[in-house]
Protein backbone atom coordinates (compact mmCIF):
# COMPACT_ATOMS: atom_id res chain seq x y z
CA UNK A 1 0.00 0.00 0.00
CA UNK A 2 1.34 3.55 -0.98
CA UNK A 3 0.85 6.43 0.81
CA UNK A 4 -1.77 8.17 -1.31
CA UNK A 5 -3.87 5.01 0.06
CA UNK A 6 -3.23 5.78 3.37
CA UNK A 7 -3.81 9.23 2.90
CA UNK A 8 -7.42 8.64 1.40
CA UNK A 9 -8.04 6.06 3.91
CA UNK A 10 -7.50 8.81 7.05
CA UNK A 11 -9.22 11.10 5.34
CA UNK A 12 -12.09 8.83 5.10
CA UNK A 13 -12.22 7.60 8.47
CA UNK A 14 -12.12 11.29 9.75
CA UNK A 15 -14.95 12.22 8.01
CA UNK A 16 -16.92 9.08 9.12
CA UNK A 17 -16.13 9.91 12.67
CA UNK A 18 -17.08 14.01 12.49
CA UNK A 19 -20.18 12.67 11.09
CA UNK A 20 -21.06 10.08 13.75
CA UNK A 21 -22.80 11.79 17.12
CA UNK A 22 -20.77 12.57 20.20
CA UNK A 23 -22.97 9.28 21.72
CA UNK A 24 -21.80 6.71 18.85
CA UNK A 25 -17.99 8.48 19.09
CA UNK A 26 -17.61 7.22 23.08
CA UNK A 27 -18.72 3.62 21.83
CA UNK A 28 -16.13 3.32 19.28
CA UNK A 29 -12.62 3.58 20.00
CA UNK A 30 -9.57 4.09 18.29
CA UNK A 31 -8.98 0.95 17.20
CA UNK A 32 -12.10 0.46 15.32
CA UNK A 33 -11.19 3.67 13.56
CA UNK A 34 -7.42 2.27 12.53
CA UNK A 35 -9.37 -1.49 11.71
CA UNK A 36 -11.41 0.63 9.34
CA UNK A 37 -8.60 2.58 7.68
CA UNK A 38 -6.79 -0.81 6.77
CA UNK A 39 -9.84 -1.98 4.94
CA UNK A 40 -10.16 0.91 3.29
CA UNK A 41 -6.47 0.67 2.49
CA UNK A 42 -6.94 -2.86 1.45
CA UNK A 43 -9.93 -1.93 -0.80
CA UNK A 44 -8.18 0.92 -2.51
CA UNK A 45 -4.76 -1.74 -3.29
CA UNK A 46 -7.13 -4.38 -4.79
CA UNK A 47 -8.97 -1.84 -7.14
CA UNK A 48 -5.43 -0.16 -8.26
CA UNK A 49 -4.42 -4.24 -8.66
CA UNK A 50 -7.64 -4.81 -11.24
CA UNK A 51 -6.94 -1.20 -12.70
CA UNK A 52 -3.10 -2.36 -13.47
CA UNK A 53 -4.44 -5.77 -14.82
CA UNK A 54 -6.71 -3.89 -17.04
CA UNK A 55 -4.21 -1.78 -18.22
CA UNK A 56 -1.96 -4.59 -18.86
CA UNK A 57 -4.45 -6.57 -20.96
CA UNK A 58 -5.20 -3.94 -23.01
CA UNK A 59 -1.33 -2.90 -23.92
CA UNK A 60 -1.11 -6.62 -24.58
CA UNK A 61 -3.97 -6.24 -27.01
CA UNK A 62 -2.33 -3.19 -28.74
CA UNK A 63 1.32 -4.74 -28.95
CA UNK A 64 -0.41 -8.09 -30.80
CA UNK A 65 -2.28 -5.35 -33.24
CA UNK A 66 0.78 -3.43 -33.98
CA UNK A 67 3.11 -6.46 -34.10
CA UNK A 68 0.95 -8.65 -36.16
CA UNK A 69 1.64 -8.79 -40.07
CA UNK A 70 -0.88 -6.49 -42.32
CA UNK A 71 -2.44 -8.73 -44.92
CA UNK A 72 -3.75 -6.36 -48.33
CA UNK A 73 -6.05 -8.44 -49.61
Amino acid sequence: MNQTHQQVAESIVEHFRAGLSESARQHIDSEHFTRLATLIRGALSAEQTVAVDLVDELLGKLRARVDAPQLEL
